[in-house]
């Protein structure tokens, strides 16, 4: 995947949260998520099947680092459930809108599930 398509799949993930795609802050989260993941597989570059996964994830390190500089103020629009096909996730229906923004945020993170699919032993 190209850079400029990994960046326009984070963009169209942060426009479904209503927020205005950063560049900048996009290439600087994806740059922490790729050293944390490559890190753990102990490999050179993310591999491409965790692609769409780890744009995933960037987009909710720029909905966390964009909500802890004040340019996203307003979090009560937060969902507090979600509904497919016949599962339902509930995020906490007592909790605070910051609460269920972040819970929102920590479930886009990879999976160490998923990571450890990839991970290689280094000697």
């Amino acid at each position: 995947m190209k850079d400029s398509e990994f960046i326009e799949l984070v963009s169209r993930r942060l426009k479904q949260f209503g927020v205005e795609p950063d560049e900048d802050a996009i290439r600087y989260c994806w740059g922490v998520s790729t050293g944390r993941i490559t890190n753990f597989l102990a490999v050179r570059e993310v591999p491409e099947g965790l692609l769409v996964e780890q744009a995933e994830e960037v987009a909710g390190e720029v909905l966390k680092l964009l909500y802890s500089i004040g340019r996203i103020e307003n979090i009560d629009g937060v969902v507090s459930s979600v509904k497919e096909g016949d599962t339902t996730v509930t995020f906490g229906t007592s909790a605070s809108p910051e609460a269920k923004f972040n819970e929102i945020v920590n479930g886009m993170r990879i999976s160490d599930r998923s990571l450890l699919r990839y991970r290689r032993m280094t000697w």
